[in-house]
């Protein structure tokens, strides 16, 4: 595959010298002055390089350094997960890899709590996965990819119980939220509708949820706190538009669009 590439605000009258290291993966396919273009010596292998540009005037030469990815990602790994999930969704995440643009991760035996469906693309490393109620395991899958390919999928399954002697069962029970007016002239008020639910299987220090509202680039707007008393947030200020309404605790996430008119 061959990439472009250009150094910006070259001063008139010098050279450049193009190379790169290592060459077992990939070579200096052109280069004239500010510009070049690099090409993989081998499609099926990958790693990390660097590209370096000496650049030589009349005053001497200096040498600019750029370590890049060559190929397509490296298969992932699962860098940490829950050894067992309990009734409420875990986070699951892959160690860090060089190189990728975008992880897929599938889920069988229970839903992303990100997508809220058993698989997610995007460029998160790490999901919020949620059992299924009547499930005794799940298994996660990822793949990473680049321009250059996608990966092997990588797989592990971890064994779901909400009680002993009882894994699964309908104790696997997520919080039900809903934010009320939506659209809003300003004010809403979110409550969590199947609390009692909850108390039954949960301590009450672990039904707090932290709740952020942001705008469409992610710019934080306003912070509050949700247990089951509910919580009521005023909006007033915002400018008329729709927002996110981002719910979370350690081992779940949600995001909610609301209106503001």
């Amino acid at each position: 595959m061959h990439n472009p590439g250009s150094i910006e605000n070259l001063p008139s009258g010098v050279a450049v010298n193009w190379s790169v290291s290592p060459t077992s993966l990939f070579a200096v396919d052109s280069g004239t002055g500010s510009s070049f273009t690099t090409r993989a010596t081998n499609g099926f292998n990958s790693g990390s390089g660097i590209i370096t540009a000496t650049i030589t005037g009349a005053c001497g030469s200096v040498s600019i350094t750029k370590d890049v990815w060559i190929g397509k990602p490296t298969a992932p790994i699962f860098d940490y997960y829950p050894s067992t999930f309990g009734c409420t969704a875990g986070e699951v995440g892959l160690a860090y890899q060089d190189g990728v643009d975008s992880y897929t991760f599938n889920v069988s035996g229970g839903i992303i709590t990100q997508s809220n469906s058993a698989s997610y693309t995007g460029s998160q490393s790490f999901i919020n996965v949620d059992p299924n109620d009547l499930g005794t395991s799940m298994t996660i899958t990822a793949t990473a990819s680049n321009t250059c390919g996608t990966t092997f999928p990588a797989s592990v399954t971890v064994p779901v119980s909400c009680n002993p002697g009882n894994p699964g069962g309908p104790c696997c029970i997520t919080p039900q939220i809903v934010i009320n007016p939506n659209p809003s002239p300003g004010d809403i008020d979110i409550s969590i509708t199947n609390i009692e639910e909850l108390e039954a299987y949960q301590e009450a220090s672990e039904l707090v949820f932290q709740v952020e509202v942001t705008d469409l680039l992610g710019n934080s707007k306003r912070k509050g706190a949700l247990n089951k008393n509910g919580l009521s947030m005023n909006l007033k200020h915002l400018d008329p538009g729709i927002y996110l309404v981002n719910i979370s605790r350690k081992d779940f996430y949600k995001t909610y669009r609301i209106v503001i008119e």
